[in-house]
């Protein structure tokens, strides 16, 4: 069974679920907000995404195939200059073959001078025959190997042109993350507040704002999503109070039974003991990466390990790490950035 990326639930055979074409992402029809009318085209091989994101991220994917179609292409004409390229060989051999016959002819000529003198126009005439041809095979000769030089050019020509649509395919994905993380820019995820909490979704967000040191207003929040484990995810109106957010929860930790939530937000049996083990939780506050800058963040952690890095960090959907307090500071945008720090030596 399949599990609700929105409420974290497994989805059970008798409910009715989507799951995103892009992503696989599965979702409850009514976590995805779907109308039954929806829900029916889906049924009938509608595509569904979970987000604008996978939207985007599917058609880049098709227009990324449609390069890599190209690209065999290209490979397929390499293909086609390399066998050309054995086939002007053969020739060539058959050629220097045919230099020897001739060469071994003329010997045969000259130990036969006493026969040559009985029919020196006859063999005047041969000699005359075998020169024209000698010389028509000699130019064929470097004629071929001028083809064969224009070949070569051409193979080197065409390993230029991959190389460059290599890079220009890891540009394209580097872009295409970054617009794709630029679309979370006012967004943050909120963990560790307890379920059993019910307020409204921005009571809360105003709440742990304050519990940070940042006033919110009714105008600065455009819409929450809270799943059945607690989590809520926030958009506002501004990447502003995102970042404001974000910078006063630095080096501070807000535990959940902490905030002045109100005695009435929790349910009757938890009322008499606020302090209760279930809500002193701590209370994250992160910024909303894509599913490529998680994993990206993720492989980059491995740094700390593996070369030594003291900080690995993400800001604004930009990974940074550095060595020590006085090192230089590296961006990672791509896993080829990873792999370049990695094949690097390991300071002690």
């Amino acid at each position: 069974m399949d599990e609700c990326s929105v409420c974290n639930t497994e989805i059970q055979s008798d409910e009715k679920n989507v799951k995103c074409v892009y992503c696989s992402n599965s979702l409850h029809v009514k976590c995805a907000g779907l109308s039954d009318s929806r829900y029916n085209k889906i049924q009938k091989g509608h595509c569904y995404y979970c987000s604008g994101q996978c939207e985007t991220s599917h058609a880049n994917s098709r227009k990324m195939d449609e390069l890599l179609t190209n690209m065999k292409c290209l490979q397929t004409s390499m293909d086609k200059l390399n066998q050309k390229c054995e086939e002007n060989g053969t020739n060539q051999k058959k050629t220097d073959d045919a230099v020897r016959k001739l060469s071994a002819s003329m010997c045969e000529l000259t130990k036969s001078q006493s026969d040559i003198k009985n029919s020196v126009e006859e063999v005047k005439s041969s000699q005359a025959f075998i020169a024209a041809q000698y010389e028509d095979i000699k130019s064929l000769h470097e004629d071929m190997k001028k083809d064969f030089a224009g070949c070569v050019t051409k193979v080197s020509e065409h390993d230029g042109h991959i190389q460059a649509l290599n890079s220009t395919i890891v540009d394209m994905k580097k872009r295409l993350r970054l617009a794709e993380q630029n679309l979370l820019k006012n967004e943050i995820i909120i963990n560790g507040i307890p379920k059993e909490l019910t307020i409204a979704e921005s009571t809360i967000i105003t709440k742990v704002a304050a519990a940070v040191g940042v006033q919110l207003f009714s105008t600065d929040i455009e819409r929450t999503l809270r799943a059945r484990n607690g989590m809520i995810l926030v958009e506002f109106s501004n990447s502003k109070v995102r970042n404001d957010i974000l910078r006063a929860r630095k080096g501070k930790s807000v535990y959940a039974d902490e905030i002045d939530f109100g005695n009435a937000a929790l349910p009757t049996s938890s009322r008499s003991s606020p302090n209760n083990k279930r809500f002193h939780t701590k209370v994250f506050i992160n910024e909303n990466l894509t599913r490529e800058t998680r994993s990206l963040f993720r492989e980059a952690k491995s740094l700390r390990v593996s070369h030594g890095f003291k900080y690995v960090w993400c800001n604004n959907g930009n990974i940074y790490c550095k060595r020590d307090d006085s090192a230089d500071v590296y961006i990672i945008d791509s896993i080829e950035d990873l792999k370049r720090l990695r094949s690097s030596p390991r300071k002690a």
